[in-house]
């Protein structure tokens, strides 16, 4: 009886150190761009998972962008561009750790919908054929697990300015066309 008592004993104090092991994540980095088409791209590594642990990782930002309309001859109207309200962006995916317990791997969020209905019918009114995103700034971005984990994305505010159209590039990467 003894015996038995000890080997369940010494079987469940295995089994909460490796639980433990398993909820000591923790994010070592998170290091954020944004992509020519205007995405947040967050690099970032996570340890003390144990191996081959499924982990949901969340990615939260605020995202701002500034907008332009732009005519099929790449020209701007009369007008400033216009800001779109602020936009809180999630996005979630599913990583799993390798043998040696961490996670190094990309989540992208974005870009901000470029789309409120007031700026595509101001487009269309005005002849225009593409709304373009000449500026986008993510901020307050962060990442957290399943387990707790959590860390804010470097640099804070995350931001990148594109250039308009032109005679050269009609079409760039952060233009929306056909409205």
């Amino acid at each position: 009886m003894r015996t038995t008592f000890k080997l369940i004993a010494g079987a469940a104090a295995l089994a909460a150190a490796a639980s433990s092991f398993a909820i000591s994540a923790h994010f070592l980095r998170a290091d954020g761009t944004v992509d020519p088409k205007g995405v947040l791209v967050v690099d970032f590594k996570l340890a003390g998972l144990g191996d081959n642990v499924t982990d949901q990782i969340t990615l939260t930002t605020q995202a701002d962008a500034t907008y332009q309309c732009f005519n099929n001859g790449s020209n701007a109207p009369q007008g400033v561009p216009f800001q779109i309200p602020t936009q809180v962006l999630t996005t979630t995916g599913d990583f799993t750790s390798g043998k040696n317990g961490n996670i190094v791997a990309t989540i992208e969020a974005g870009p901000p919908d470029p789309a409120p209905a007031a700026a595509v019918s101001k487009c269309l009114d005005q002849g225009n054929k593409k709304l373009c995103m000449l500026a986008v700034s993510y901020s307050n971005s962060s990442l957290s697990d399943t387990f707790g984990a959590f860390i804010g994305v470097t640099p804070n505010p995350t931001e990148r300015q594109f250039a308009a159209p032109s005679k050269q590039n009609p079409n760039p990467a952060t233009c929306v066309t056909s409205l």
